[in-house]
């Protein structure tokens, strides 16, 4: 009897669309990155003599996303859907002579169109696998200042020595896929939690590097995976 319900509740979604918005976390593979912010930390220790800590590293950051769906089928849809998230990280030291801030961000959006497959269960929920293609548009900055106060004869001056911003952009084919699990009781509203993973690895990027001296071209020698497994939590609405 509870199997009748799921299915026929499911032939009742046929030709409806559903809006979900989303937000969780997202789980990074960033490995190259935090090696760079490691190297970064060296040779301001090693070279510059100066005794600035480490970065965070980046991780778990927080992600957001939307999709729109129509459900033409019993157990087929198609989708349009969106994912965000940014993630930032500081590193700063100051002393009565010297003075260092860095700071490096990395984001992206994509947006994809997708197909996903149906699984009525019992007690209004349905199980709902996908797999999603599209386009990333991925960034990285970094900024970086530092001066020193120094002495020269009588007066004591405070010298810049590094004063840059590096922006790098890429875009790439990327596919998502995963599954969630939606409770419609509360109809037409939805609650949905999802788990997917997004295989974007990109590369090296190309930027721009603007110095004291000028703005010059660049490409990145980090290279950068934004690749991500994420966990969601949702909630929708459903219409014909």
């Amino acid at each position: 009897m509870l199997a009748t319900t799921g299915s026929s509740a499911a032939r009742a979604q046929e030709g409806t669309w559903t809006f979900v918005a989303s937000a969780g976390a997202g789980f990074v593979g960033m490995e190259d990155v935090n090696r760079t912010l490691e190297r970064t930390v060296r040779f301001w220790n090693e070279v510059e003599f100066i005794p600035v800590g480490p970065f965070s590293k980046f991780s778990v950051v927080p992600s957001f996303g939307f999709r729109t769906s129509y459900r033409y089928d019993r157990d087929v849809a198609v989708s349009l859907s969106a994912s965000f998230f940014s993630a930032k990280v500081r590193n700063h030291y100051s002393d009565p002579s010297v003075e260092l801030d860095m700071e490096r961000s990395v984001g992206s959006v994509d947006l994809l169109l997708g197909l996903s497959y149906f699984f009525p269960l019992e007690w209004s929920l349905e199980l709902q696998t996908f797999v999603d293609a599209g386009v990333i548009f991925a960034r990285a900055d970094a900024l970086t200042f530092n001066s020193r106060v120094e002495k020269t004869g009588p007066d004591v001056v405070t010298t810049v020595y590094y004063d840059t911003d590096a922006k790098y952009r890429g875009t790439k084919a990327v596919a998502t896929f995963g599954s969630s699990l939606t409770w419609s009781a509360l109809s037409p509203f939805v609650l949905r939690t999802e788990l997917s993973y997004r295989f974007a690895r990109i590369g090296e990027m190309k930027g721009t590097i603007r110095k004291t001296q000028g703005t010059f071209e660049d490409l990145s020698q980090t290279v950068f995976d934004f690749s991500v497994l994420s966990v969601n939590l949702g909630i929708g609405y459903q219409f014909e």
